[in-house]
């Protein structure tokens, strides 16, 4: 079997979702609570690598990212 890792956010809807369908289908992931240990910039830049944009894992409605005052369309993977 494949090993899957979740970054899960127990308060998400899509995270709780993620979750009841990886259970319906017998899928056991690896889950990390992001808020609680968040990914090294190793992790992130290993999870880019796999072929997914940065801008697809910034959550931009968060206070975090409108405050670095970045555009997730002109902004850059290192940014």
């Amino acid at each position: 079997m494949i090993a899957t890792t979740v970054y899960f956010n127990p308060q998400c809807s899509k995270c709780r979702q993620t979750s009841s369908l990886l259970e319906k289908n017998n899928i056991d992931p690896n889950i990390i609570e992001y808020l609680d240990n968040p990914p090294s910039k190793e992790e992130l830049t290993n999870i880019i690598a796999l072929g997914m944009p940065a801008k697809d894992l910034i959550r931009t409605a968060e206070d975090e990212w409108k405050n670095t005052g970045l555009d997730v369309e002109t902004a850059s993977d290192d940014d």
